[in-house]
């Protein structure tokens, strides 16, 4: 009987010792869940407070941790609420990431905040749906800055069907979310050259955000203005950018990198009519706009700027001012990337400039790699850069 009470008494030990040894790692991972939770509110304020590489660098850091922290923290009992917070700042910390032009270090958090976000619209949709489709959506706008417009366009749909199920319910509080959606979605088709998929998308958003946020138009408008631009629909594309220039004044109040896309849009449309006079006052202002712009994001800033320089640089060669327009087009060579049709669209610039200027010799080598970098840039992506392509040909074959 007393071995009996002995071998009891040893068990209920274990167990009371297991169960303190429990109780402490569950403490434990709980702390752990809460450092990552300071260390991303930390990593947020280094990353507003940074104004330059370095003090990014160290904001992108601390969020590495802070990373770390929560995955080594698991899924503590009961933690459901706390995870959520964590996720929620860990979305904010990755939009700062973004917005300073790194959206390769966002993308981490974004998809650990997706998967603890996804697991709460599991058990509780009501409640949980919105954000779902609130960190999706950054998930696929990230994807898209890093080029992966496939994945991109896979989340693009799953967000979509979600708002327009939260629309049915709530038409008036969710009409803007899917009109975002929806001009996102657009540019996604528009990059990976799925043309009248993105047509459909950029006018239903139009027409949703002209009812539900005029002042979203700014944005979407000038994505609807660039697509129809690429489908030759020139007088459709003048409508819905000066739209968006409308819009876009009262939404940046005229002084931002945004509204420096929507200038350098009006000035191309305005320069596919055969309007090169009219396009020169906007491509000026957007100009001054896009070089504080890139001093500010460069990574963003200086595609743009590349953009309106070659942009310029069409206009003064239309205006008979090719020196002018020379030097504009070897100033976007250098800043435009090869990987988004800016480098091409910069070399058929200078290529027609120089043989505005009487230099048809100097012309053919910027007019060969334009021809070249079009190839390859349509046979990665068919349909997405016949108009560019066949311009810069028709230019190789004059020289």
């Amino acid at each position: 009987m007393a071995r009996v009470v002995l071998v009891a008494g040893v068990a209920l030990c274990a167990l009371g010792v297991l169960g303190i040894v429990l109780h402490l790692l569950r403490r434990g991972r709980w702390r752990t869940l809460r450092s990552s939770a300071e260390l991303y509110r930390r990593a947020r304020q280094a990353l507003d407070s940074s104004v330059d590489a370095t003090a990014a660098g160290s904001a992108v850091e601390i969020g590495r941790e802070a990373l770390e922290a929560w995955t080594a923290a698991g899924t503590p009992p009961t933690s459901a609420r706390l995870r959520l917070r964590v996720a929620g700042l860990a979305m904010a910390y990755a939009d700062g990431l973004r917005r300073a032009g790194r959206p390769e270090d966002a993308l981490p958090h974004l998809i650990a905040a997706q998967a603890v976000v996804t697991e709460r619209a599991d058990a509780d949709p009501a409640r949980h749906r919105p954000l779902l489709a609130e960190v999706l959506t950054a998930t696929a706008a990230t994807e898209a800055d890093l080029g992966h417009l496939d994945e991109a366009l896979r989340l693009d749909g799953k967000i979509i069907p979600l708002l327009r199920e939260l629309a049915v319910d709530r038409r008036d509080a969710y009409a803007r979310p899917l009109g975002l959606a929806l001009a996102a979605e657009a540019r996604h088709f528009h990059e990976n050259g799925r043309a009248a998929e993105a047509l459909a998308a950029a006018h239903e958003a139009t027409v949703l955000l002209r009812a539900a946020d005029p002042v979203a138009l700014a944005a979407a408008g000038t994505a609807y203005a660039t697509i129809l631009l690429a489908a030759g629909r020139d007088e459709e594309a003048l409508t819905a950018v000066n739209e968006a220039v409308t819009y876009g004044a009262r939404a940046y109040d005229g002084q931002s990198f945004e509204h420096c896309v929507t200038l350098t849009v009006l000035g191309r449309c305005l320069l596919a009519l055969g309007r090169a006079p009219l396009a020169e006052a906007p491509l000026r202002d957007g100009l001054a706009l896009a070089r504080t712009a890139a001093e500010r994001q460069p990574r963003q800033g200086r595609r743009w700027l590349a953009e309106i320089l070659t942009a310029t640089a069409e206009m003064l060669t239309a205006l008979d001012r090719p020196a002018d327009a020379v030097t504009a087009a070897h100033e976007a060579t250098h800043l435009a990337t090869p990987d988004d049709g800016g480098q091409a669209r910069a070399l058929w610039a200078l290529g027609a400039a120089l043989l505005a200027g009487g230099l048809p010799a100097e012309a053919r080598t910027p007019a060969t790699e334009a021809v070249a970098l079009y190839k390859q840039l349509a046979d990665a992506r068919p349909g997405r850069f016949h108009r560019e392509q066949a311009q810069a040909q028709e230019l190789l074959a004059r020289l």
